[in-house]
């Protein structure tokens, strides 16, 4: 696979499926400032053995819908906040997974990524999460979203993002930098 990435710009390098069907994609990630007091947020599709998702919020709307394997959705900004995000298959109300109380915080973007398999019970969701900035004076102006869970979408990153079912979570340090965004 050759893909070109530009000088200062953000990605996620996922391999996705199973043993015998492994797929390498690269995912562009929006580190563009955030208005205070809200964060980014999308989902990936990783879990070979589901067919489309839906990711809603618990007692509240479902924001990202239909969502098929080895895809992702476009980004939703929410208002700063604990939420918890409920996994289903698509266009029903089974629940598949619950990730409880996660904290989405002024300047992030998060990526929840769907993981494993349901059969096998490996299935998970997985929370990555990457500094945007939080933008000042007039051009802080809120995007509309509710603390409620209300969700209003944000521009759509391009290409397609997908994950394995056997993850490795690391999270930035001192031998690993996080990426600093540029405007």
């Amino acid at each position: 696979m050759t893909q070109g990435l530009a000088a200062g710009s953000a990605a996620e390098i996922i391999v996705s499926g199973l043993a015998d069907d492994l797929q390498a994609t690269i995912a562009g990630v929006d580190l563009r400032a955030l208005p205070e007091n809200q964060g980014r947020v999308r989902v990936v599709h990783a879990s070979p053995d589901l067919d489309a998702i839906d990711v809603a919020v618990a007692a509240g709307p479902t924001p990202f819908q239909g969502i098929a394997f080895r895809s992702h959705s476009g980004y939703v900004v929410f208002d700063a906040g604990s939420y918890s995000f409920q996994l289903r298959e698509s266009g029903s109300n089974t629940l598949l997974l619950e990730a409880l109380d996660v904290p989405i915080e002024p300047g992030m973007v998060y990526d929840i990524v769907a993981i494993g398999q349901s059969e096998n019970g490996t299935l998970q969701m997985m929370i990555l999460n990457a500094t945007a900035g939080v933008l000042a004076g007039p051009s802080a102006t809120p995007i509309a979203a509710t603390a409620a869970g209300a969700a209003t979408p944000a521009t759509e990153a391009t290409p397609v993002v997908a994950v394995g079912s056997t993850p490795v979570v690391e999270a930035p340090g001192a031998a690993t930098p996080a990426a600093t965004p540029t405007s």
